[in-house]
């Protein structure tokens, strides 16, 4: 026992002149002219600066903790701005996306107008409900002033409006109403007139071509559109 408790005393003697050491080669190193000092007041000058190196590290060693405790914060901080922007920035996509849902009301990829658009459009038999329908969205969509916030789906909102407005009116210079008899009164239909064909070739496939034309960037349009919402979601 006496043993050990001696063996116990002697190590932290000899931790504790280590230490003394340490601060003692630490102090020649970093207090100018301590030797001196040293010198000049004997035992009480070395005590003066070793005391005084040891306050310099405690200083140094609470001033490093506080940079680190500060970079934490600042990095806690820029975690929590960039999660605010992250859940601000979901709820105007959610809301963009849904005002999108409402403008397209029912068109979607495999079915309703756009399906028909891309296996079935016929402008010689092109049914009159989707030509009011294009119609009537494009003159509310005019005067709706909600915008959408994304950048890349408000472009293809854009695009989707300018070929839905270009395909109406469109239709609307090229074609006539008829029913499917061909009378003008029921209006089931509307076609570019067949008439034009014999009286007025040029102006008839002039017609077709144009339809042609604007159906096809709608269909674009529409396609480019679906892919920024599905991107989106």
């Amino acid at each position: 026992m006496i043993v050990d408790r001696i063996g116990v005393v002697l190590r932290q003697g000899i931790t504790w002149l280590s230490a003394v050491g340490g601060v003692v080669s630490l102090a020649v190193l970093f207090i100018p002219r301590l030797n001196e000092l040293a010198g000049e007041h004997g035992v009480l000058g070395w005590f003066v600066a070793i005391v005084a190196l040891t306050a310099f590290l405690a200083v140094g060693e609470q001033a490093h903790k506080l940079r680190s405790q500060n970079r934490e914060l600042q990095a806690q901080a820029a975690h929590e701005v960039a999660a605010r922007e992250a859940a601000a920035r979901q709820r105007r996509v959610t809301k963009d996306l849904e005002l999108v849902d409402e403008r397209l009301d029912g068109w979607t990829v495999t079915r309703g107008f756009f399906r028909y658009l891309v296996e079935d459009a016929d402008h010689t038999r092109f049914p009159s409900d989707y030509s009011r329908d294009l119609d009537q969205r494009w003159r509310k969509w005019e005067v709706d002033d909600r915008r959408i916030t994304d950048p890349d789906l408000a472009s293809a909102w854009t695009r989707v409006e300018t070929a839905v407005t270009a395909y109406s009116l469109a239709l609307g210079e090229h074609t006539w109403q008829m029913d499917s008899d061909g009378q003008p009164w029921e209006h089931t239909y509307v076609q570019v007139p067949r008439e034009w064909e014999g009286r007025d070739p040029q102006r008839f496939y002039a017609a077709h071509d144009d339809l042609e034309a604007r159906r096809g960037e709608l269909i674009t349009a529409l396609r480019e559109l679906f892919a920024a919402r599905h991107d989106l979601q």
